[in-house]
C-alpha cells in the first residue's frame, strides 16, 4: 500500500464522505488511484454501523481515507480506532478511551465514531468527531459528548484539518500494516475486565461480562 496521500480535498457540504468516495472509484476504475484524504464540513447523511445513521451537522470534523490494494481484517477497525485515540490523547493530554470496536470515548461519553467500509480492492476509512458543538441536546438517547468541552481552549474545525492531514500522512498507513497490538489495545479499552456488556445480536438483546481480547 502507498503510504503517501496522493489527493487532499475539503467540500462544504456532502451526503456521506464514504459514499463519495465509492463514487470516485467507480468514476476511476481505469485509472491508478493512490490514497485519498476527504473531508466535509457538513454531512446530510452521514453514515453509521450497522446502517444507522452519523448526525453530522457544521461543527463536527467528518472526513474519509481511501485505502487501494485492501486487505480486509478482522482487526483493521481495531487499528484505526487505537491510532486516532493514540494521536487524540498525545496531542491533547486527554483520557481518550475506544469502545469496541471503535468508538471514541471521554469521559464515558462518545464523541467520535468510525466506519470502515470495502468496494472491490479498496477499502475506505469514516471517521466523525464531535468537535465544537454538543450533539446530545439533539440525540438523546445516547450518552454523546463533544472534544472541545475537553480540551484547554476551544478549536475551530480548520484548525483541525492540518493536524488530521500530517497523521494521516505520516503513520497512519504504517501503522495499520503493522501487527494487532493487544496491549496496547486494552491500556485504551473503555471496557475493563469484570464489565457487564449489553449488546444486540440477530435481533435479540444479549449480555456478557469482559475479559479482555485474545488472538
Amino acid at each position: 500500500m502507498d503510504e503517501k496521500l496522493s489527493l487532499i480535498c475539503i467540500f462544504k457540504e456532502l451526503d456521506s464522505t464514504n459514499e463519495f468516495l465509492e463514487n470516485f472509484i467507480l468514476a476511476k476504475r481505469d485509472y491508478p488511484i493512490k490514497p485519498v484524504l476527504l473531508f466535509a464540513r457538513e454531512q446530510r447523511k452521514g453514515k453509521g454501523r450497522g446502517g444507522k445513521s452519523f448526525y453530522s451537522p457544521k461543527g463536527g470534523i467528518y472526513f474519509s481515507i481511501l485505502l487501494p490494494d485492501f486487505l480486509p481484517e478482522t482487526t483493521l477497525p481495531l487499528k484505526v480506532g487505537l491510532f486516532f485515540a493514540k494521536k487524540l490523547k498525545s496531542k491533547f493530554k486527554i483520557p481518550v478511551k475506544v469502545k469496541w470496536p471503535n468508538d471514541l470515548i471521554i469521559d464515558g461519553k462518545k464523541f467520535g465514531g468510525i466506519l470502515i467500509e470495502g468496494k472491490g480492492s479498496f477499502g475506505i476509512v469514516g471517521v466523525g468527531i464531535n468537535l465544537e458543538r454538543d450533539p446530545s441536546r439533539f440525540i438523546k438517547e445516547k450518552e454523546i459528548t463533544f472534544l472541545n468541552k475537553y480540551l484547554k481552549k476551544s478549536l475551530k474545525v480548520p484548525e483541525f484539518y492540518g493536524l488530521i492531514e500530517n497523521w494521516v500522512g505520516k503513520g497512519f498507513f504504517r501503522f495499520i500494516k503493522k501487527s494487532f497490538n493487544l496491549k496496547d489495545w486494552e491500556r485504551y479499552s473503555y471496557f475493563k475486565k469484570g464489565d457487564l456488556l449489553t449488546w444486540e445480536e440477530g435481533g435479540k438483546k444479549r449480555e456478557g461480562i469482559y475479559q479482555g481480547l485474545t488472538e
